[in-house]
């Protein structure tokens, strides 16, 4: 039975809509997983896969539907989002596990129309993609691990913009089909825009995750059409990343403009440190690339940027190990 705690009130709500009194002191014995938020409106506790998608579609802003540990197995849609003050969050501790069943098809958690939601602390696994955060601003990923996919990991795209993933763990994407196995996705590639309109997934911020071993194409793809986001203090590992002619070349690809990619570490690239590409005309533009630790040891730059692109900045504070053709093919600024 799904049991719904109001802290101020000191009830439970059964779910079928009963009232059950309380005592405060009952209430407070009802101890949250150590990953969830210590502040909510409401908390749902849930322990079945049945338990959470009946949760999920009740949603109300400060919602904190809460995961006891074990397998969700299925398919999970976030449809009710909140506000900058009451969010709905969905939280776990790590052996709480939303496993999408299948490789080829589906996504594990979707977020839909659903601004100002909270995912935090579980595991999500399998699906085609793990994570789809789609049509939601401001939604904050924070401390997931998410792990064999059959494609990309965590997707923002169709204006999701102001989302954060962070403190977050991704590995092992890409098991269906390589070339499309990123780590973290940002935005929507050209060939996907809605009538040639951008997909305008702006201000993103990827920070201090670990993305790999096993992420297969490039561990964040930045899409053209996005705008203003950061890339800061994540680790890489791409060692698990495929051939250069059927995926990635870099552990970050920014085809987008005004992004700073800053602080990062990374290791076992397979060409290039970072690239900043042209996708369209109009984008890959006034990027900067500055801060990183980079252990290319690789026949590729720390930094490639293409021709074509205007703005880019590389600054001499990326200290660089073993890229073949050195720091950058461009001139360096001082940072």
């Amino acid at each position: 039975m799904i049991k719904t705690r109001f802290v101020a009130a000191g009830v439970l709500v059964a779910a079928a809509g009963s009232l059950v009194s309380a005592t405060a002191s009952q209430a407070a014995t009802v101890t949250p997983p150590a990953s969830c938020p210590l502040v909510f409106t409401r908390a749902v506790d849930v322990a079945s896969a049945y338990e959470l998608r009946t949760a999920l579609s009740q949603a109300l802003p400060g919602d904190e539907i809460r995961l006891a540990p074990g397998a969700y197995v299925g398919n999970f849609t976030i449809g009710h989002g909140g506000t900058a003050t009451a969010p709905v969050v969905l939280c776990g501790d790590s052996d709480a596990i939303l496993d999408g069943g299948v490789t080829a098809t589906g996504y594990t958690l979707h977020v839909w129309n659903a601004p100002y939601s909270v995912v935090q602390g579980f595991t999500v696994e399998h699906g085609q993609k793990a994570l789809m955060i789609d049509n939601s601003t401001n939604v904050t990923v924070d401390d997931l691990t998410v792990q064999s996919t059959g494609y990309e990991g965590v997707v923002f795209r169709h204006g999701s913009s102001y989302g954060v993933v962070r403190n977050s763990t991704i590995t092992d994407t890409g098991l269906n089909a390589p070339q499309y196995g990123e780590g973290v996705y940002v935005g929507s590639a050209d060939n996907n825009w809605v009538n040639g309109v951008p997909d305008r997934t702006d201000g993103v911020q990827v920070l201090d995750n670990h993305i790999g071993p096993g992420v297969t194409a490039e561990e964040v793809d930045v899409k053209e059409g996005t705008t203003g986001g950061v890339v800061q203090g994540n680790v890489f590992d791409g060692s698990g990343m495929v051939s250069v002619t059927a995926g990635a070349q870099s552990w970050v690809d920014v085809k987008g403009n005004n992004w700073l990619v800053s602080g990062n570490v990374g290791r076992y690239t397979i060409r290039h440190g970072f690239t900043d590409s042209l996708a369209v005309t109009g984008w890959g533009n006034n990027n900067v690339f500055t801060a990183n630790l980079e252990y290319v040891n690789a026949m590729g730059y720390g930094v490639k940027v293409v021709t074509g692109v205007k703005g880019v900045k590389v600054t001499t504070s990326n200290v660089v190990v073993g890229a073949y053709y050195g720091v950058s093919n461009i001139k360096l600024v001082k940072a």
